[in-house]
């Protein structure tokens, strides 16, 4: 509630007063990784993220978020189980469908990335992340099958 009321440390030192007094505390251990990802605090950030998933393995959006992390950092195999485990958690997850299919379309595995950006689509359908990249990548796969019938 602190941090959404725009005071962050205050918020920071309430979760990390709940965690000395219930280390165990999943929501508190993610609440605060959170707050300290929007001040850039990316080595405890994962650090929490990680206590959280310890705690409970089930916790999607620690998932979620450390996936983001490890993707922007450039690490994919790690980004790529983060979201897949996401979707094991919560089937309905567009935004793990997206960035798997997202991760597939960066390695070149096409087919592969269009199911994932369609399964997004199917479970909503104004979900335009995934209707931008599919379109992305339905003019790749245009471009490849264009020039691979020159040669």
């Amino acid at each position: 509630m602190l941090f959404l009321q725009s005071k962050p440390d205050e918020a920071i030192s309430q979760y990390r007063k709940l965690l000395q007094n219930d280390p165990e505390n999943a929501d508190a251990c993610y609440n605060l990784a959170y707050v300290l990802s929007t001040q850039g605090k990316l080595d405890e950030v994962v650090l929490l993220y990680i206590k959280t998933l310890r705690i409970d393995s089930t916790y999607s959006k620690a998932h979620y978020n450390l996936g983001d992390i490890y993707l922007n950092q450039g690490k994919t195999k790690e980004a790529f189980m983060h979201y897949a485990e996401v979707i094991k958690i919560k089937p309905d997850y567009v935004q793990a469908y997206n960035k798997l299919g997202l991760i597939l379309l960066r390695q070149g595995k096409l087919d592969n990335a269009k199911v994932l950006f369609l399964k997004a689509i199917q479970i909503d359908p104004k979900y335009s992340e995934a209707r931008k990249h599919l379109d992305k990548l339905n003019f790749i796969i245009k471009r490849r099958d264009k020039y691979s019938h020159r040669k």
